[in-house]
């Protein structure tokens, strides 16, 4: 497959297989000139990592075009329990490979949009299983 990063404007048939052997289909299209794009980031403020494959993982919405990424979570007493710079990583609900337990976590992201604009979020995660 290749990269997005390698593809040029214009539009592309995309083929997706879940792991019931399901296939969906559907049709992008690509724009070369990115530089205009604000690409709202965003953080859902409820995760459930329970292994039901719904809501497992929790990531930073739309940080996938954003440059300069750091997402860090911390528990009620302000030690960092998941951190990183890549926007395609996000947090599973563990922390040194246990599960943490359900609660109120708290968050920040700092990244660069496309367009030059930092940004800078923080708030609350609840983590319900």
């Amino acid at each position: 497959a290749e990269s997005i990063n390698e593809l040029s404007q214009g539009e592309y048939w995309v083929e997706v297989m879940d792991n019931k052997n399901c296939y969906f289909t559907d049709t992008v299209f690509l724009e070369d000139d990115l530089s205009n794009c604000s690409g709202d980031l965003w953080v859902p403020n409820v995760f459930s990592p329970n292994n039901d494959f719904l809501n497992d993982v929790l990531y930073v919405r739309g940080a996938t075009t954003a440059l300069n990424f750091n997402f860090m979570v911390f528990n009620r007493w302000g030690d960092v329990i998941f951190e990183t710079d890549d926007p395609y990583s996000g947090w599973d609900g563990t922390f040194r490979n246990k599960p943490m337990n359900n609660g109120v976590y708290v968050y920040m992201v700092k990244a660069t949009l496309l367009n030059g604009e930092d940004v800078s979020l923080n708030g609350t995660i609840t983590l319900i299983k």
